[in-house]
């Protein structure tokens, strides 16, 4: 008969109920937590994936915070243009209703001062800022105001940069815009040094149309061409013609001549110059306004030379109007393309995060079903231990 030592009994008890608490220590662990795993001692190849997927997920949250700051700052974008594009509407019938107008020097003048009411909203428009406090058309300068009056005229601070956020790793949506955008051809004009002479549009229906006519008659360059009567006619008058070099023969029916849709009137004058600008440089919409406003508010002006300025003011809008559409377009895109990035976003993180899950979670119902057996086969060892640490040779006596 083989004899065991009670204390090698007691030992092997001991060890059988360590080892189950260790068990159910860690199965409580895996039950309370929802983890497989504490540490990378604990399962080195599964605890290094969890800090990959981890740090993948980090990433995809912070990019998914970007394009909810992305989308509120093209949102802003977006509702500022078109604010400033209704205005500008606005501001293009009241000019309009006063071209040609039969209006009183106080109907000019109330014109005038609604002008200035929407060149102060059109500023703050220019000047939007986020709830950050940063301008968002100032480019990259975003804690610089976009456009300040100096002496009287309106001036760009900002950079043509853009600020951008990154949507995705591959990704970067641009937030902001310039204030370039504002910054759009201005009219191009004609004049005369010759007091009697006058010159005008009349054979325009607006001054974007005489522009680009300009544009293709004369290019980019001034040209100052010399009108010269006919002896013979005093109804015809001679000008070399700055694209052929020849001259060419202009007739004066009922006082008006018209030269490539420019209505002159000579009023008698033998010989006189008519200067065809250049291009005029860029500028912001803000600056036409004034002369706009200007221009309603002196009574020196004639309706001649009033209507001139007006002209060009409203060709100055529209231009600033192209610009803003355009825009606005380009934002649309942004935004097409920031949903689809936020969707393909989500996808993925979900994805990594089931994989994280499935590297690093426990099963539930698993994880009970374990710790119960675990439960009950410890309880098992205790009293297996208190019967076999119970027994001695008087148990065998009766």
């Amino acid at each position: 008969m083989t004899r065991i030592a009670t204390s090698t009994t007691y030992t092997k008890s001991v060890s059988y109920l360590q080892k189950n608490n260790v068990r159910l220590d860690r199965v409580s662990d895996q039950y309370n937590t929802g983890l497989k795993f504490r540490t990378a001692g604990d399962a080195p190849a599964d605890y290094a994936a969890t800090l990959r997927l981890e740090k993948d997920i980090t990433m995809y949250e912070q990019y998914n915070t970007n394009s909810g700051y992305a989308v509120d700052a093209l949102n802003l974008e977006e509702t500022a243009l078109t604010s400033l594009n209704e205005r500008l509407d606005r501001a293009q019938v009241l000019i309009t209703s006063g071209i040609n107008a039969s209006y009183s020097q106080d109907e000019f003048e109330s014109v005038a001062a609604e002008l200035s009411e929407i060149q102060e909203y059109i500023l703050g428009l220019m000047n939007t800022q986020t709830t950050e406090g940063e301008y968002i058309f100032s480019g990259s300068l975003g804690r610089t105001q976009s456009f300040v009056n100096v002496s009287g005229s309106y001036v760009y601070q900002g950079d043509s940069g853009q600020r951008q956020l990154n949507a995705s790793s591959s990704v970067a949506i641009p937030v902001s815009d310039p204030g370039f955008i504002f910054q759009v051809d201005t009219a191009r004009d004609i004049s005369t040094t010759n007091g009697n002479v006058h010159v005008g549009y009349d054979n325009y229906s607006s001054m974007l149309q005489f522009c680009e006519d300009m544009d293709r008659s004369f290019g980019v360059s001034a040209h100052t061409l010399t009108f010269t009567r006919d002896p013979s006619n005093e109804n015809l008058y001679t000008v070399t013609d700055p694209l052929t070099g020849s001259n060419v023969s202009v007739m004066c029916k009922k006082g008006v001549m018209d030269y490539r849709g420019v209505s002159i009137v000579p009023n008698g004058e033998a010989s006189f110059d008519v200067t065809f600008s250049a291009p005029q440089p860029q500028d912001n919409v803000l600056n036409s306004f004034t002369a706009a406003i200007n221009a309603f508010n002196d009574s020196t002006l004639s309706e001649f030379d009033r209507n001139v300025v007006l002209n060009r003011v409203t060709t100055h809008i529209t231009n600033t109007q192209n610009s803003i559409n355009k825009t606005l377009g380009r934002i649309g895109a942004r935004q097409n393309t920031l949903d689809t990035v936020i969707n393909s976003n989500q996808e993925i993180e979900d994805v990594k995060k089931e994989a994280k899950a499935t590297i690093s979670e426990v099963d539930l119902y698993e994880t009970t079903s374990e710790l119960a057996k675990t439960n009950s086969i410890l309880q098992m060892s205790m009293k297996s231990f208190n019967y076999m640490t119970g027994t001695s040779l008087f148990d065998y006596i009766s």
